[in-house]
């Protein structure tokens, strides 16, 4: 068997024609959290990640959602969670008002 133009990098066909099936990777993931104690991290929260990070690196909504999986139309809908770096510092200066334990120091 030849290996397709195009491969799929999941696959369990040797052509690699095939992508696995999604409840494979479910299964994998829901394994490996078990072993590294990461009962906390879900899969739809990589995602998120990987949406909101490509976006910080520069990369456009459409690009992002192809790379996901997602229609770029209905994923601008669900993962706009770009975070700018104005927007971490206003975070962090909002989060020093708030910090009862650094009223001793001024």
């Amino acid at each position: 068997m030849a290996i397709v133009a195009d491969p799929y990098v999941l696959t369990a066909s040797l052509g690699g024609d095939e992508p696995w099936d999604p409840d494979t990777i479910t299964q994998y993931f829901g394994r490996l959290r078990r072993r590294l104690d990461l009962d906390h991290l879900e899969f739809k929260g990589l995602r998120r990640f990987m949406d909101t990070y490509g976006q910080e690196l520069g990369f456009s909504m459409a690009q992002v959602a192809l790379r996901a999986g997602h229609d770029p139309a209905v994923a601008g809908r669900h993962y706009t969670g770009r975070v700018s770096q104005a927007d971490r510092e206003l975070a962090g200066a909002i989060g020093q008002l708030l910090d009862t334990s650094a009223e001793g120091e001024q």
